[in-house]
Formats: C-alpha cells, sequence, structure tokens
C-alpha cells in the first residue's frame, strides 16, 4: 500500500492498485471489529459499573437498618432499666410509707399536757 501511494499514477500497476486496496479493506474490516470489541468491553464495563453501584446501595440499606434496629434495641433496653429502677424505688417508698403508718397506729398517741 505504502508502495502505491509513494508512486505516480501512471507507475502503479494494477496489481498494486489492488494489492494497496485489499489492505485498506482487511484493516477497514479489522478496525470494525476492534470497534465492536470495544463497545461489548464498554458494555460490559458498564453494566459492571451498575452491579457495583446496586450492590453498594444494597450494603448502603443494610447498615442503616441495623444501625436502626440497634438504636431500637438500646432504647428498650434503657426505657426497661428506667422503669425496673422506678418500680423499685416506687416500691421502696410505698414500703416505707406503709412502716411508718402501722408504727404510728401501733404506738399509743400521746398527749402534750399543758
Amino acid at each position: 500500500m505504502e508502495a502505491a501511494r509513494k508512486a505516480k499514477p501512471d507507475e502503479t500497476t494494477w496489481d498494486e492498485s489492488l494489492d494497496a486496496a485489499a489492505q485498506v479493506t482487511e484493516a477497514a474490516e479489522l478496525a470494525g471489529q476492534l470497534a465492536d470489541k470495544l463497545h461489548q468491553c464498554i458494555g460490559k464495563a458498564q453494566e459492571l459499573s451498575r452491579a457495583q453501584e446496586r450492590e453498594d446501595e444494597e450494603k448502603e440499606r443494610r447498615d442503616r437498618e441495623r444501625k436502626e434496629t440497634n438504636r431500637r434495641w438500646i432504647i428498650g433496653i434503657v426505657v426497661s432499666i428506667v422503669i425496673a429502677i422506678a418500680t423499685a424505688v416506687g416500691g421502696f417508698v410505698v414500703g416505707q410509707h406503709s412502716d411508718n403508718s402501722s408504727s404510728a397506729a401501733s404506738s399509743p398517741q400521746h398527749v402534750n399536757p399543758r
């Protein structure tokens, strides 16, 4: 092909011109095949990228759900502890009050003479 291009048109033989045309055709076919392969690679890369994005989004969603579940468990435990402490304190106060009431009722009342 290079030889045909360098030669003057009247110095180029028919065979050289045909060889050059065949080489150009072959190069065009190879370029087309390379373009097809490139498009296939681009398509596969886009597919992999979308799959990775979906995977990342799913992982983020699972992490958010896990954090929310953990937060709810912590709130539930704290509320349970507060209720248990309030019940214990309430029982102690009621017990003290009933002890004072029963001791006041069983002990004689002293009247202060004036």
